[in-house]
C-alpha cells in the first residue's frame, strides 16, 4: 500500500513537471514573436502584495482567511505597437494564499497577457488583460492542504496602472480577480 502511494506521488510530480515545461514553452513562443514590427523590450518583474482566499458556496470546514503578504518574480516582454498602445507577455512565479490559524502558501506559475494604454508622454500606463495560472504546490505549516486545492488551473483578469520613472524602471500596482475555484 505504501509503495503504491509513492508511485502515485512520483507520477503526480512528473505530470506537474511536464505541465510546467508546456507553460515555459508557451511563454517562450510568446517571447519570440518578432513578426510584429514594433518597438520591444525585455525585463525583470518583481513585486510584493497582499492576498486572501475567498470561500465560495458552502464552507463545511468553517474556513475564514485573512490577508497574507505575497511576492511575485518573473520576466516580461513588452511590444509597444504605437505611441498609445502596447502588449506585454509575462511569465511569473507567484506565491499567493491566505491565513487562518496557519498560513497557506499557493505556489503558481502565471502567464498574464496585458494590453497597455499609454498616456502622459508614455510615462503612465493602464494595463488590462487575462492571466492563466497553474498551481504547482499548495503548502501549509502543519497539515497538507492539497485536498482543498485539487483544481490546478487558475484563470483571472488583471487591471493595473504603472508609472515609468525612467526608461528602465517603473513602479505600478495591479489587482487580480480569479474566476476558477
Amino acid at each position: 500500500m505504501t509503495h503504491k502511494s509513492i508511485t502515485m506521488s512520483k507520477t503526480k510530480i512528473y505530470s506537474t513537471i511536464f505541465k510546467a515545461k508546456r507553460i515555459l514553452f508557451i511563454a517562450f513562443l510568446l517571447g519570440t514573436m518578432h513578426t510584429l514590427q514594433a518597438q520591444s523590450s525585455w525585463g525583470v518583474r518583481a513585486g510584493s502584495g497582499l492576498s486572501t482566499i475567498g470561500v465560495r458556496g458552502p464552507n463545511p470546514a468553517g474556513f475564514t482567511y485573512s490577508v497574507k503578504p505575497v511576492y511575485v518574480l518573473g520576466v516580461y516582454h513588452n511590444w509597444k505597437l504605437s505611441r498609445k498602445w502596447g502588449v506585454t507577455a509575462e511569465m511569473l512565479y507567484a506565491v499567493k494564499g491566505g491565513k487562518d490559524d496557519k498560513s497557506i502558501h499557493l505556489h503558481y506559475v502565471n502567464i498574464p497577457l496585458m494590453f497597455n494604454y499609454y498616456f502622459v508622454d508614455g510615462r503612465l500606463r493602464f494595463e488590462l488583460g487575462p492571466e492563466y495560472g497553474y498551481l504547482i504546490a499548495a503548502r501549509s505549516k502543519g497539515n497538507s492542504v492539497s485536498e482543498f486545492w485539487s483544481n490546478h488551473l487558475d484563470l483571472s483578469v488583471n487591471f493595473g496602472v504603472a508609472f515609468h520613472i525612467t526608461e528602465e524602471l517603473s513602479i505600478g500596482t495591479r489587482t487580480n480577480y480569479g474566476f476558477l475555484d
